[in-house]
């Protein structure tokens, strides 16, 4: 664990063991290793010898973080049925919500938001079923956290026209 793939395939082969990859992103409350190093591994190094020809699984870092993001909805908002979008610092769409409605809806998350930064730019757009103008927020996802309340900061709202 916490070495490279390879260098870790070799010392389970040269024990006579089987290899089994599978990748896997970084949680945001899991200690982050690159791109191809081994996270974790079953069954566990250090515990009990296993026999020869026993497949051990490496689970490898594919280098991308992701976390549940979730947003507080505004309790202000005059509009009921609405979608909620993610999109990114570049204005690319990553997800929308299924129609909400928001008298009886608090929080919104999103799942399994990636990235390849530590913390990242979203801007969330609420958008009335109507048409209306929508409101938007803008907001930093911190993968690295310490805790869930830390992971997502409001950076500022505002409103613009629907279309």
């Amino acid at each position: 664990v916490s070495e490279p793939l390879e260098q870790a395939k070799k010392k389970l082969t040269d024990n006579k063991l089987l290899v089994s990859v599978e990748e896997v992103d970084i949680a945001w409350n899991e200690k982050y290793l690159p791109e191809g190093y081994v996270v974790k591994q079953t069954p566990e190094s250090g515990g009990s010898k296993v026999a020869e020809g026993t497949t051990v699984t490496l689970y490898v870092s594919t280098g991308v973080y992701k976390a549940d993001v979730e947003i507080k909805l505004p309790q202000d908002y005059d509009k009921e049925i609405c979608t909620v979008s993610l999109y990114s610092s570049g204005g690319r769409e990553i997800m929308t919500s299924e129609k909400l409605d928001l008298t009886k809806v608090k929080n919104y998350t999103f799942s399994s938001v990636k990235s390849t930064s530590k913390t990242a730019i979203y801007t969330v757009k609420i958008k009335p079923e109507n048409g209306a103008s929508e409101n938007y927020m803008t907001i930093e996802v911190d993968f690295r956290a310490a805790s869930k309340n830390d992971l997502v900061k409001i950076l500022g709202y505002g409103t613009g026209f629907g279309g």
